[in-house]
């Protein structure tokens, strides 16, 4: 018996079917299609080819697919026209990291950190991987030790840091540590999140996965990395599709949908003295004072017309067309 529940990806071993349902994988792989089957990765002790999970040979044999029976062998060398590569024969050699074809031995070896191509051996560089490296006569990448016009990462000098990293003080890129962080702006603030989680604060928050529910940013708990859930917005907020928000910007207004009522640009449960709602909106009364208006309830599509004391119905095209309205404009009436 065993229990069902929602996951956010399948555990190793499984892989989800075109219902989203996470079935078992072929044996040996860790991520897989399994209405193909088709296998994206292997355990620690398998090695992929064609799609496949397979043993390594043992010894110094090598593992390679039969082009006529489709099935792994195992041989002392590959076929023709494939390269060994750490106990498999593939059919080319990989260019990043950079590998040098040995085309006697018919093996791919690692070249040089240095080299972003090599040429004769592993060793001798057709490129240097850093913007600021020479290529000497000799054919090895050579790094000034002082200068460097970007970023260093390591020994290299680059023109930025690359994904996962950001630029400290001194221009080195670090490795971002935040969590469920893509993209680090500081050692503190992230600037982009991956995939099931929100930007708030400079962090990255798990959104609610409960069905139906909002996911609330106004009142976090600093020390948990999971948003909380809501069915409603606070009166004070914004609904900005599944999120609640305190404020809207940068967002345009159309955008958000102030669960109480507007006063310029915030999102209040009440409007302040002196100020009267009107379609939701928080308009300035007659010389700040709204008893000169009456006191009137008036229903949420009329507005009420000083001149008269009366609320009149707001027709669709937006102006009162019988013979006692009053003209409402730039928040007075």
């Amino acid at each position: 018996f065993e229990s069902t529940y929602c996951v956010s990806k399948c555990p190793v071993g499984y892989g989800p079917d075109t219902s989203q349902k996470c079935l078992r994988c072929p044996e040996g792989c860790a991520s897989c299609d399994p209405t193909a089957p088709f296998c994206f990765s292997c355990v620690a002790d398998r090695v992929l080819l064609s799609g496949k999970c397979y043993q390594y040979c043992s010894g110094t044999n090598l593992l390679s697919i039969d082009p006529n029976t489709k099935e792994a062998v195992c041989s002392s060398q590959c076929p023709s026209g494939q390269y060994s590569l750490a106990g498999v024969c593939v059919n080319g050699c990989p260019v990043s990291p950079v590998y040098w074809i040995d085309v006697v031995g018919k093996t791919c070896v690692r070249g040089n950190s240095t080299c972003a191509q090599v040429t004769k051996d592993a060793n001798s560089c057709a490129k240097c991987a850093s913007i600021d490296q020479t290529l000497s006569l000799s054919l090895t990448c050579q790094l000034p030790a002082t200068t460097c016009s970007g970023v260093r990462l390591g020994l290299s000098c680059l023109e930025s840091c690359p994904r996962g990293y950001y630029k400290d003080a001194t221009n080195t890129c670090l490795p971002c540590t935040l969590l469920g962080c893509d993209e680090c702006q500081s050692a503190t603030v992230c600037a982009r999140c991956s995939s099931g989680r929100v930007l708030t604060q400079g962090k990255c928050l798990r959104k609610c996965g409960t069905p139906g529910a909002l996911t609330d940013l106004t009142r976090l708990d600093p020390t948990s990395d999971i948003a909380p859930c809501t069915l409603s917005c606070p009166s004070e907020t914004f609904l900005v599709g599944d999120l609640c928000l305190s404020s809207c910007d940068p967002l345009p207004m159309s955008l958000c949908k102030c669960q109480g009522v507007l006063k310029g640009t915030s999102c209040l449960s009440s409007c302040p003295a002196g100020t009267l709602a009107v379609q939701g909106v928080c308009i300035d009364c007659p010389e700040g004072n709204c008893a000169l208006l009456g006191t009137p309830v008036c229903k949420e599509n009329e507005v009420f017309a000083e001149l008269v004391q009366q609320c009149f119905e707001l027709p669709k095209d937006g102006c009162p067309s019988a013979s006692k309205a009053v003209r409402y404009d730039n928040g007075k009436f």
